[in-house]
């Protein structure tokens, strides 16, 4: 006997059924629209032979449709992951009560509920990105453009604009579409898909601005060292500043600039540089800025309190670094020389010896503390020293040893 044009549709249906469940269990996510087009199209044909025929009878046949119906439920998460039902609806254009090829609608996933607020964080991530770009992008270009600085805020311009654009434009979402679907992403995790990029442009920029801005500046002020050492000073300082621009918390930056203003003679600039590098963590800086408080001791005596206090707060980081810790107790001693407190001056001074015995500041001090106490002999053995190590070429010591001299030649005279 042969089967009735109805057994034949539903023979169909269910073999299409099967063939799409079993490829559901063979495969993940990216399941094929094949499958799931054949077998919506078997349920179709089902549908257009009862109506054709106009069938109420056979109540088993109808008892198999409702159940074959029922397995194909259970695969409305599959289907919608595959994100084509609208599509084939446009070219269909099935009637409202072919159910089959609504069931996008029948049942939201719970992950689509939340599109808006994927949507929301990813334009709240392109705004603070956003915000991170100008903020850098300020910093390169301030004091005018250089190779390195341009081609980083067009590469960061250029990477913003690609995720924010294709979140927030036509065209963009069109290519994003398009690329998401080369991927064979499932359209119902495209919104996600578009947070993610935006967060990860957003981490990016963060990086960026904590991580690397401080290291290129390292750089800058590298090449200003070199600048400044061959005598380029318009260009060291040019690149201090930048270094400062992109990582105002360098403290070796402050240090260097300070340097540049010193050797400039401006001492105001250049005490306000050494002092932010020494609240910085650079200590170093400390023994230059003292120097500046003392050689203007003659102006105003609370300036060696200045100087003794910066001493006081640096010299306990500077355990560790013997020549560093021999400048520090020199100019405490030459701060204390200052006050005319001898008793401290001598201690510190004969600490800074302790430690390098073959440097001049610390004799050309003590020998004038030991004047000052009227310890005569004592005084011209650290004159001696002092004449026996001194740097023509160092300024403080160039005088201390021209005072050694004279001290020495009064001596001879008298004798």
């Amino acid at each position: 006997m042969n089967a009735s044009p109805l057994e034949q549709a539903i023979a169909k249906y269910e073999t299409a059924l099967i063939a799409l469940e079993t490829a559901l269990k063979k495969t993940d996510l990216s399941l094929s629209s094949s499958p799931v087009l054949e077998v919506l199209i078997a349920r179709h044909s089902v549908q257009t032979v009862i109506d054709k025929n106009n069938l109420s009878s056979s109540k088993k046949l109808f008892a198999t449709i409702n159940r074959l119906d029922q397995r194909l439920k259970k695969q409305v998460d599959a289907i919608n992951q595959l994100g084509k039902l609208s599509y084939w609806r446009d070219q269909l254009n099935p009637p409202e009560n072919f159910w089959w090829w609504f069931l996008d609608s029948s049942k939201t996933p719970w992950w689509d509920r939340y599109d808006w607020l994927w949507s929301g964080l990813s334009a709240t991530c392109l705004a603070a990105s956003l915000s991170l770009m100008i903020d850098i992008s300020s910093r390169f270009l301030s004091g005018g453009p250089d190779p390195f600085g341009t081609f980083a805020v067009i590469s960061q311009t250029l990477l913003a604009l690609l995720t924010g654009g294709s979140t927030l434009t036509k065209t963009g979402q069109e290519a994003l579409k398009t690329l998401m679907e080369n991927f064979r992403i499932p359209k119902i995790f495209w919104h996600e898909a578009g947070f993610s990029a935006s967060l990860l442009l957003l981490l990016g920029l963060g990086i960026f601005h904590q991580t690397l801005l401080p290291k290129i500046a390292d750089k800058y002020n590298s090449l200003g060292e070199k600048d400044y050492a061959a005598g380029k000073l318009s260009s060291a300082e040019n690149k201090y500043n930048r270094a400062l621009k992109l990582y105002p918390d360098h403290a070796k930056a402050h240090y260097n600039l300070g340097v540049f203003y010193e050797s400039l003679q401006d001492s105001d600039r250049a005490g306000s540089s050494y002092q932010i590098a020494v609240k910085g963590g650079y200590y170093q800086a400390a023994t230059n800025l003292s120097r500046l408080y003392i050689l203007k001791g003659d102006e105003n005596k609370d300036n060696y309190s200045k100087a003794i206090s910066w001493l006081s707060i640096s010299l306990p980081l500077a355990q560790n670094d013997p020549e560093i810790k021999y400048t520090m107790l020199t100019n405490l001693g030459w701060a204390r020389l200052g006050q005319q407190d001898y008793v401290k001056a001598e201690n510190h001074l004969k600490d800074a010896i302790s430690l390098q015995n073959n440097r001049a500041p610390a004799y050309c001090l003590l020998a004038q503390v030991l004047e000052k106490e009227n310890k005569e002999p004592s005084a011209e053995e650290q004159w001696g020293k002092c004449i026996q190590y001194a740097n023509q070429k160092n300024p403080d010591e160039d005088t201390w040893l021209r005072l050694a001299r004279e001290h020495l030649q009064a001596k001879g005279e008298k004798s």
